[in-house]
């Protein structure tokens, strides 16, 4: 089994970092492997992305709070992981 995260972060110019950071399941209708929503249609910048896949969430959750450390908004996807 597979897992990415997904991230969409405002810049960092901004006075707050903020954005919304999940892990999804390979087989997630959200991500299908990293695969969709590379990024948003009006958005050229690497805010808006899926990480590389891991084989493990303790990889991916370890990859999203070393990355994403100082977003509050971080958990796992509320449809393919929420019994994890």
């Amino acid at each position: 089994m597979s897992f990415y995260v997904f991230h969409s972060v405002l810049p960092e110019h901004t006075r707050l970092r903020s954005g919304q950071i999940r892990i999804h399941k390979g087989e997630c209708l959200h991500c299908r492997r990293g695969g969709t929503h590379k990024k948003r249609p009006d958005d050229d910048s690497e805010l808006t992305g899926w990480s590389r896949g891991f084989e493990s969430l303790a990889e991916a959750r370890a990859y999203m709070n070393r990355q994403f450390g100082d977003i509050n908004d971080k958990g796992l996807c509320k449809y393919c992981l929420r019994s994890a």
